[in-house]
């Protein structure tokens, strides 16, 4: 009776503390984010405007998109005088929301959870909601960097 006493006691005290392990879905995120880094690629949060003129899915929250990036060097940076281009996806496929520039082809083989795919000075990168798998994050990379090599 003792022993179940001490088991009582010691489960009603670590309770509490398995309470703060990530979930499945917090981890998945942690790993996919720990593979953008190992890709070169940067990850943040943006408030961007590009999303207002565009209808999302209602299963997609916008606080949910983050930016997975991947930075231009400072030297090709100065080179480039493009303004911003933005792509946006929805049931239809792509299109272009600055102007009407060629669809750059890498772009079409993006995974499905992408939303849109930007250029600016700093950087080319896309918006998506993370839904995906560590493949898709490999798959992200390569694109962005087969665009970025097109566009030089």
């Amino acid at each position: 009776m003792v022993y179940l006493l001490i088991v009582l006691i010691l489960v009603l005290a670590i309770a509490p503390i398995l309470h703060f392990r990530p979930t499945r879905r917090q981890r998945l995120v942690t790993q996919l984010r720990d593979t953008a880094l190992k890709y070169g690629l940067f990850v943040e949060f943006r408030k961007d405007n590009i999303f207002d003129k565009c209808n999302l899915s209602p299963n997609v929250d916008r606080a949910d998109i983050i930016f997975y990036g991947l930075r231009i060097p400072l030297s090709v940076e100065m080179e480039l005088k493009k303004e911003r281009e933005v792509w946006l996806r929805d049931e239809e496929g792509w299109y272009n929301l600055t102007k009407n520039n060629e669809f750059p082809i890498s772009l079409s083989s993006l995974p499905k959870d992408v939303l849109a795919a930007c250029f600016d000075i700093r950087c080319y990168g896309v918006y998506w909601t993370e839904r995906g798998e560590v493949k898709d994050v490999e798959k992200i990379s390569r694109i962005l960097a087969s665009w970025a090599a097109c566009a030089d």
